[in-house]
């Protein structure tokens, strides 16, 4: 990630079930023994992967979603197994509890070979952002251009989180596939700190591979604000590639 793809960040995030203690230490230390201060920053975390395939009308493919979990601190003690049957609300209340300066993001929003993502649970703070494409495809909406595969009707994907008034920004990710998806972040400096702040802030966007540079502003208002008064009429929009 550093040297052939030249990232300047990146987590990995195994499987929440699928770690121990050894496991996590030894993730952590990865993830201090790899930092190139500067040039290449690195994360600790994991994928809390709610695997609970047990259907109702509420939840006709299972329970919550998988979200990666990102944390700013290294050292950080522990990690959460969603086989608990913890609830998302739950896992964040835990995390804040614990002064962790953290983000979840949602992932693998609308597929079926998975559990898609329940959008009943939403936080701008601890899920500021989701993940619009990876490697299986687009998530943004049903019969978008390279959509994932094997994906649920409408009522999962990004736009239908819009649609119901959910704030949620976006990035994307490579998960197994490597150069596929990539989170861009405008932040002052490359620190872990800034980092999270700017995508608690939306100040971010996703690619489907390439290293594309974007400057959005909406009547002057960088991307991810929020802003109470009406834009003017009509609004102007600038965008710089």
């Amino acid at each position: 990630m550093r040297d052939l793809a030249v990232h300047d960040f990146a987590c990995v995030t195994d499987h929440g079930y699928s770690i121990n203690s050894y496991l996590w230490a030894y993730l952590a230390k990865l993830a201090r023994v790899n930092e190139d201060r500067g040039r290449f920053l690195t994360f600790l975390g994991e994928e809390w992967t709610s695997t609970f395939e047990e259907s109702n009308a509420t939840h006709p493919y299972g329970y919550y979603g998988h979200r990666n979990v990102i944390l700013a601190d290294t050292r950080f003690p522990r990690w959460w197994n969603a086989k608990n049957r913890q609830t998302p609300a739950q896992l964040w209340e835990e995390l804040r509890r614990l002064r962790a300066n953290f983000v979840t993001i949602p992932h693998q929003l609308a597929d079926t070979g998975n559990v898609p993502m329940d959008w009943s649970f939403t936080d701008e703070t601890a899920q500021p952002v989701a993940e619009i494409f990876q490697t299986r495809g687009s998530y943004e909406y049903h019969g978008a251009p390279r959509q994932a595969r094997n994906t649920t009707p409408p009522g999962w994907f990004l736009q239908d989180a819009w649609a119901r008034g959910i704030v949620i920004g976006v990035v994307a990710s490579p998960d197994h596939g490597g150069g596929y998806g990539k989170a861009c972040v405008y932040a002052p400096e490359l620190t872990r700190t800034a980092i999270l702040d700017a995508l608690r802030a939306r100040r971010c966007y996703g690619t489907s591979g390439a290293k594309i540079m974007l400057d959005v502003r909406v009547a002057g208002r960088f991307m991810g604000e929020a802003a109470r008064e009406a834009p003017p009429n009509p609004t102007p929009i600038e965008v710089r590639v």
